[in-house]
Order: structure tokens, then sequence, then C-alpha cells
């Protein structure tokens, strides 16, 4: 059976409500319960597939939801068809059409209650939807040729009384004749009664401003001509002396009487010595001295230390190179640089100076060179790296030769002799004193090279060793030992006679209670190493920890002797421990 067609809007999730009936196509089928294949989706006549939802009962009839996706197309067509065999339902499809969008079956959006109108037609005609679109798409109102701007203007000539259209003869008639074309507005004649009127808003204006009258202006230009030049050079050193301007040239400073006011720039910087003027302390407390000279510094020290200062003196001294990197792609250890300014020599030529970075990232930080190759540009290697690699352009300085690099002050080191290094108290001297004691040349003890005789006596004590200094914590695990104590009581009293056997573990004898799993025990005889008693589990004796085992058939003997075997997993690994026993043994 067919339902629809639904119309809904196009790519928005929706329910649609529709009728099952019985296989006998009379009465409705009110207990159908989806099941997954049940309902398929087609969309514009596409691939079919299952629909995201099942159909839900309403009771009656039944609902299903359909995506936004599902929504997604001109024609939905839903197929709700029973997998089972036979059939409980007949077949149904539902037809869904969409509106509101330009890939919907119909474009019109039926949800907007304003709907934007494109009018291509006036009553059939093109044109004159097009004149109304010039008319009112502001740019200028031309309504048919008309502008409508030009017409406001012509309107407000007239004026709201009509007076525009009478005052050209008082009947109208400039308006009409020539034809009727108005071509008389743009030339209405001039009437003189006009005259008086604009003269008298003229002289209106002229009074509110009071402009200069002409006798005025003749007689301020008059006075300006009459001026010489030498009133002018008069009016101008009379503003000097005004501002005491010429006490900077031309007239005599005296600083113990300052002319003008007493906080004035010039007056707040100088001050009286003896009648002569000088510079106050405040004015050259940030000059980098007095006396007409720069002054001469010495350093002593450099952040507080005294041999940086040193060491920069001699930098300096023994020629100090000033260069720059020049690499657009430098690393920590390796760089090529410009000191063409400089001899920059041969090839190693600076092998084992020192290079000093004064600005950038590696600032203050500094490195031996330990290789360097000639060429434009130059390339410096160096060791250690620098904490990372320089920019570009960063200015550093080649410090003076140091002889060495620092792997050869250490292979000199490890070298030197240990004869001219024997003062009471140095490293080198306890270092032969260990060897001259254990006789050895520190790689391998020789046979009985420590002996009794060689450790004082008591010199390893209980007294020397701190308390709980050694136990189990203290013992790496590879060094742990497991024992095991066990104990047989014969027991002939009252009752069946029964060898009870009860075991005890221990890790570095210390008891051990917890964390034992699995315990068994084994009693081979002596004579001929078959079981007496065959692998037993044990029973732990409440929760202590402690293990026990009672055998009343397989008992020992009088005058044989036995090995007790117990094995328990301690510590993740299987402990076993062997004991002999007898019943005459303690």
């Amino acid at each position: 059976m067919g339902q629809g067609p639904f119309l809904r809007k196009y790519g928005v999730e929706t329910t649609i409500d529709f009728q099952l009936y019985e296989t006998d196509g009379i009465d409705l089928k009110t207990d159908a319960v989806h099941a997954s294949g049940d309902t398929k989706v087609m969309k514009d006549e596409g691939a079919e597939a299952n629909t995201s939802n099942g159909f839900t009962d309403e009771g009656q009839g039944y609902s299903i939801v359909l995506t936004a996706t599902e929504m997604q197309a001109a024609r939905v067509v839903v197929y709700v068809v029973d997998q089972t065999s036979p059939k409980v339902w007949l077949d149904t499809v539902i037809v869904v059409e969409t509106y509101g969008n330009a890939s919907a079956m119909h474009a019109f959006d039926l949800d907007t209650a304003t709907q934007d109108v494109n009018v291509a037609q006036i009553s059939g005609d093109s044109t004159a939807a097009d004149n109304l679109e010039a008319a009112c798409d502001g740019n200028g109102y031309d309504i048919g040729g008309i502008d409508v701007s030009e017409l406001n203007t012509a309107v407000d000539a007239i004026g709201s009384d009509g007076s525009g259209l009478t005052e050209a003869g008082g009947d109208g008639d400039h308006l009409t004749e020539a034809g009727g074309d108005g071509d008389h507005l743009t030339a209405v004649p001039w009437n003189a009664a006009w005259d008086t009127e604009v003269q008298s808003e003229c002289t209106d204006a002229l009074n509110a401003y009071d402009p200069p009258t002409d006798t005025e202006m003749d007689n301020a230009f008059a006075a300006l001509n009459n001026l010489s030049a030498a009133d002018v050079n008069a009016e101008v050193d009379q503003a000097i002396e005004d501002y005491h301007l010429d006490h900077l040239l031309a007239v005599t400073y005296d600083p113990a009487s300052k002319p003008g006011a007493a906080d004035a720039l010039l007056n707040e910087l100088v001050e009286n010595d003896g009648g002569v003027s000088r510079y106050t302390a405040n004015a050259l407390e940030e000059a980098p001295g007095g006396g007409g000279v720069t002054p001469d510094v010495n350093v002593t020290q450099i952040y507080g230390i005294q041999d940086a200062a040193i060491n920069l003196s001699n930098a300096f001294q023994l020629g100090a190179i000033q260069g720059n990197v020049d690499d657009l792609s430098p690393s920590a250890s390796q760089f090529d640089v410009d000191i063409t300014a400089h001899n920059y020599g041969d090839n190693d030529a600076y092998i084992g100076r020192v290079i000093l970075f004064v600005e950038g990232g590696n600032v203050n930080y500094c490195s031996v060179i330990s290789d360097y190759a000639t060429g434009t540009p130059q390339t410096i290697t160096v060791s250690p790296a620098f904490p990372g690699a320089p920019a570009n352009e960063d200015a550093f300085l080649i410090l003076p030769y140091i002889g060495v690099l620092p792997a050869e002050v250490a292979d000199a080191v490890w070298d030197e002799a240990t004869s001219g290094h024997t003062g009471a108290g140095s490293a080198c001297k306890a270092l032969t004193d260990v060897l001259a004691d254990t006789g050895t040349d520190g790689v391998v003890l020789a046979n009985d090279a420590i002996t009794a005789a060689k450790i004082a006596a008591s010199a390893i004590g209980a007294s020397e060793i701190a308390t709980g200094a050694i136990d189990a914590d203290a013992i790496a695990s590879d060094l742990n030992t497991y024992q095991a104590k066990v104990w047989l009581i014969d027991d002939d009293g009252a009752g069946t006679p029964t060898d009870r056997y009860v075991v005890v573990w221990f890790l570095n004898s210390q008891p051990v209670t917890s964390g034992i799993t699995s315990p068994t025990i084994q009693v081979i005889e002596a004579s001929d190493g078959s079981d007496l008693v065959g692998s037993t589990p044990m029973t732990q004796i409440a929760s202590t920890g402690l293990y026990r085992y009672d055998e009343t058939s397989n008992r020992i003997a009088d005058g044989a002797h036995y090995i007790v075997k117990v094995e328990a997993t301690i510590g993740g690994s299987t402990r076993t421990w062997y004991q002999p026993i007898g019943r005459d043994s303690a």
C-alpha cells in the first residue's frame, strides 16, 4: 500500500505517521514490531539502504523519524516490508516530497511568512519592471527618464505657497509657453523688486561680521610701510634682552647673579665657581667624568671575579680578534665567520683559542676552537658546543691562544707521574698510599693482599656497625638467603599415634610469616632414597604463617634416619630446604 506524498522541509529531521494493515488488507495491524531491515529508504531513485531509525508503535498507527541526512533529496521513498515468513502485515510505501531548498522538489519555502520575490515583469512587461528597479535603486531615482533629484530641486524653487510659479508674470504663463514643456523654468526673468531685498540681506551679513573699512586698512598698511630696518632690529634686540638670550654670547654671564628666573634651564645647570660658570654636580652625574677628559677606569673585577678582569686584560694585550657569524644555517658546534678585517691566517691558525660571544643567544658563553678553516668565509669548529646555534651576524671575540685543548689537559693529568705529587693531603698521595697498602696496581687485588694484620684490631666490631644498618632491607635482593626449620614431635600418647611435623620459614635468619604459598613436605628414607611420605601440602596454623603436617600411617621407625624436604613459593620463586631427622634425633 502507498501512503503520501508527505510534504516536508529539505535537510531537516522529520517524523512521518503511517498505518500498517493486516495481511487481509481490511483491518489495521496494531501490534507490529520493527526488526532490522524492515524499513529502507531511497533518495532520488538512488540505492536503497536501511533507515537510521526503526518505526515506533503509536497505538493504532506508527511513526518513523527520518534524519536530516535522509531528508537531503527532492523525493524520499520509505519501504516498510516485513522480513518474516509468513508476513504479518502488508507491504507499505511512504512517499515524501521536500521543499525550501534549491535541491528540493519544491524550492519555495513554506516555513517563511514573508517571501523574497524577484519581480521580473509588471503586467507581462519586463521593461516596466526594469524601469521600476532603476527608479528605486537609490542611484538618482530616474523614473522613465526623469531624474527625481532634479525634480525635487525644481519643486523647492516653486515654494510651498506656489510663489515661484506666479512671480514670473503672476499668471503662470511661463510654465506652459514654448509648448508646455517647462523650459521657461530655467529662464525666469529677473524682477527688479528683488534688488532691495538682496542688498538688505548682504548688509546685515557684513554688519554682523564687522570687517575693517577701507580707511582702516589703508592706515594699517601705511603704518607698516613706515618701519625701517633699524626699527625692526630694535624690536628684535629688545625681545632678546627681555628673554636674556644676549647672555649666551654677547653679554657677560655672572653665575653669582643669574639673570631671569632662578629655575630657568640654564640657571639650574650652571653654578658659581669663584666667578666662573661651571656645570653643577647634578648636571654631570650621568656624564663619564669631569675635567674635560674621559676618566681613566681600572677594571679590577668582572662580576666580582678578579681573575676574569686579569684574563680580559691579557686577552686584549695579546691580540683578541673581533668577528661576526656569517652563516645562515649555523650549528651549536660549527659555523662560518667573518674575520677578514684581521689577519685570519692559515688553516688551524686559531686552534686552542677561546671564542667568547658578546651578543645574541650565547652571550657570555665561551668555548675552545678545536678546528679552523680559512677561506671566504672562514669556518670555526668548537668543543664543547655552545648552548644553542648562534644567529647570523652575532658578534664574538677570539681570545689569545691558551696552548692546550681541554682533552689535552685531561690526558696530561692522567699521564702525570705520581712521583712529583706526594705532598701530604694531596689526592695523588692518598691514591699512592692505597696502592701501597694493597700491593696492587688498583685493578685486581693480589691474593692475601688484605690480611688480618692489615686490619686494625677490633676495627670492625659491633660498635662500628650502626644498629639496624644491616637488615633485610639493606641487603640486595640477589643476596637474600631463605632457610627453614623442621620440628618432629613423636606423639604416642592417648589416641592415634602420630608423627607431627612443624615448619617455620626464614629470610636472612628472620622468620617469614606472610607471602608463603604452596607449602609441601616430603620425607625421604636415607637408606634407599624412597619416599616414606610423598610430597604433600601442609596446613597453615591459623594465620600465623607457620605450617604443620600430621602423619598417622607412614611413621618413622626407631634406628632409621630420614631427610625432610620442604618447599614453598616465597618472593615469586620456589624455596627448598632439606633437614635430616630421626626418632632418636633431638
